[in-house]
């Protein structure tokens, strides 16, 4: 006889990378807890921190070099778009991809500029702790250095 939901039972609790003797043995997990639970958490850490956890400074870097990328890929489907269907021109000869990329660049690089100014900020506060931190390191070892000459 078939018991409905015994086949899902069985493939939620199975370990698929377990393909030998312990495989066996399964252990049932704590199920994840709601989604609400989870934003409250999220909320809480942010009010007991103080820091908007979407846009830590950890990785600024990282995310105004992927915001900028971002915004050279628009410009540059953008402007193909238009070379495209003729409303610039498409280069001399067999020009065309240099020229779309270079009308791209030069349209992505002040709109880029002004869009990403938050990013840009948090990116050099996060270089300027860094070299911060480097010249204090560099200090102390410099000062061991003395010290025991």
């Amino acid at each position: 006889m078939i018991v409905p939901g015994a086949v899902f039972d069985w493939m939620r609790l199975r370990r698929p990378y377990a393909q030998h003797a312990s495989a066996a043995r399964v252990t049932r997990l704590a199920p994840a807890p709601p989604a609400s639970v989870r934003g409250e958490r999220r909320r809480r850490i942010t009010r007991e921190t103080g820091e908007d956890p979407v846009s830590s400074k950890s990785h600024a870097t990282l995310r105004y070099t992927a915001m900028r990328a971002g915004v050279f890929a628009g410009c540059l489907v953008v402007v193909a778009v238009l070379a495209y269907t003729g409303i610039i021109p498409e280069g001399i000869g067999k020009s065309n991809p240099l020229w779309v990329v270079l009308l791209a660049l030069v349209v992505s690089a002040p709109l880029s500029f002004v869009l990403l100014r938050k990013q840009r900020d948090a990116m050099s506060e996060q270089i300027v702790g860094g070299v911060g931190r480097a010249k204090e390191r560099l200090a102390a070892n410099q000062s061991q250095e003395d010290g025991v000459a």
